[in-house]
């Protein structure tokens, strides 16, 4: 009793000092240290590259390519002074991490991820974002008739007791691939596990996996755009380009048909202007730089969109069997319907129609862009910027079985270890309430011992392939090393 009669007395002394004047004080300063804070790492971001080309500029690349300029009249295109073309693929790796483990990791989140709509429900929190985002871009590569039979035809997606496994490794190929640089075997590992698969379905035309590659690499730049506290300046950019032409060449992606399409079919910004404004690379054989080639990326994804993205039965399977595995932990019919009504809420008229869903009621879409835009308020003038992050992954292998866990799951406990925390955590409670799986339930079916990534995949493809991602493996690591400004090596050809 004593101790509390002394706890009782500081808090009344201290409440008794605080102030009108000491609460304003603290709150004009916390403003003035967020306002510093919020655009550190922007800054930072574009001082190390400037600093890692300053030795290599001479006095042409000073000056910046003049964006639709062929009359000598300069153009500003966002590029502020830098020479994007000098990018490496090991500088645009770090650019992506940066970006989505840091500066928006609640647009870029972690690919292909269903589980987002427990976390939505119990705790809307930036984690549920993120879900969001990925959730979406899963629906947006399945609303085309041609991959959607394919996806079909294998049962990979339409089952919904192998959808969540199947969407649990691609999200673990991606993250190896997000997560660690282009000279780093898990990497090169990922890069030739997706190759190997890949393999193994002829019907998979090179329109489907450029098309998929766009969606990965501009929708985050579009989400970030539309929705985040800042938009991406040309050099973050420049990074998602140099980045995913790189990656697209790893997988063997046929990129030259998307060259000029900013001009030929110029898409509208979230600014109301047309991407051709900034682009520079008219005239020239491949792409300036990543910037430009992102331009060329977005204009494909959204005319690939416009012609092909329809109705047909084998989208309706799929799409249905998302929203089905996505929603099924979610207590009532009515919080089930209210979450697809936000999910349809993120897609426009035509998404829409070729998913086979009835647009939402205006009060869903009016209170979801409510919250949007109280959330970019909020991370723009009141929330500090991260300083850490978090990994899904465990980033060394297990010292006895040599398989890798992941630290962190969304609703199925795909390869994480059932430990005593992460059973019985305070993170798990909602889980034990709702009655959503936990780590070690149902025996071996969530694999708890871990994964290998030269095994991971469908079922009927583990254990196979070792030999082809080898040589695979030693391709994309000498292709890798032999890559270092690849804009700047077209412009010298």
């Amino acid at each position: 009793m004593h101790h509390i009669d002394r706890l009782k007395q500081a808090v009344t002394t201290y409440l008794e000092a605080v102030t009108p004047g000491g609460i304003l004080a603290f709150g004009l300063g916390y403003l003035c240290l967020q306002s510093i804070l919020r655009f550190r790492r922007e800054r930072a971001i574009i001082q190390r590259y400037r600093r890692s080309t300053a030795s290599t500029l001479d006095n042409d690349s000073k000056t910046p390519h003049s964006a639709g300029s062929p009359d000598g009249v300069k153009v500003d295109d966002g590029r502020q002074g830098l020479d994007l073309s000098k990018m490496s693929f090991l500088q645009a790796s770090e650019i992506q991490r940066d970006l989505s483990h840091l500066e928006f990791p609640y647009t870029f989140g972690h690919s292909l991820e269903l589980g987002f709509i427990q976390v939505c429900t119990l705790a809307p929190s930036g984690a549920a974002r993120r879900r969001l985002m990925s959730f979406l871009r899963t629906l947006q590569t399945l609303a085309f008739p041609c991959p959607a039979k394919i996806l079909n035809d294998t049962r990979q997606i339409s089952r919904p007791d192998a959808m969540p496994k199947r969407l649990a490794d691609t999200s673990i190929l991606m993250q190896n691939i997000f997560n660690f640089p282009p000279d780093h075997p898990r990497f090169q590992l990922a890069i030739s596990r997706i190759n190997y698969i890949h393999s193994r379905y002829t019907r998979i035309q090179n329109p489907d996996m450029l098309y998929t590659l766009a969606v990965f690499a501009c929708n985050p730049w579009d989400y970030v755009d539309r929705d985040e506290w800042r938009q991406m300046n040309a050099l973050e950019v420049a990074g998602l380009g140099t980045f995913w032409m790189n990656i697209g060449e790893c997988l063997k992606v046929d990129m030259t048909g998307i060259k000029n399409m900013a001009v030929t079919h110029p898409s509208v910004n979230e600014s109301g202007q047309e991407d051709v404004a900034a682009y520079t690379s008219s005239g020239v054989e491949g792409w300036r730089d990543g910037y430009d080639f992102m331009l060329d990326l977005r204009a494909y994804m959204r005319w690939h969109e416009a012609e092909y993205a329809e109705f047909s039965t084998d989208v309706d399977a799929l799409v249905s069997t998302t929203f089905d595995v996505g929603t099924q932990y979610i207590p009532t019919a009515a919080l089930k319907r209210l979450v697809k009504d936000i999910l349809v809420t993120e897609f426009h008229e035509k998404w829409q129609r070729a998913m086979g869903r009835a647009p939402p009621n205006t009060w869903t879409s009016s209170i979801f862009r409510r919250f949007i835009s109280l959330r970019r308020f909020y991370l723009r003038y009141l929330a500090l910027p991260a300083f850490w992050s978090s990994e899904r992954t465990s980033p060394d292998p297990d010292p006895k079985t040599g398989l890798y866990q992941q630290v962190d799951y969304v609703t199925f406990p795909y390869y994480v270890r059932p430990s005593l925390w992460n059973r019985y955590g305070p993170a798990t409670w909602p889980s034990w309430l709702f009655g959503v799986p936990l780590p070690g339930d149902d025996g071996a079916k969530y694999r708890p011992e871990g994964y290998s990534l030269e095994e991971i995949g469908p079922e009927k493809m583990e254990g196979k392939g070792k030999e082809w991602m080898e040589k695979d493996r030693r391709w994309c690591q000498e292709r890798i090393g032999a890559s270092t400004c690849p804009f700047a090596a077209m412009m010298r050809q």
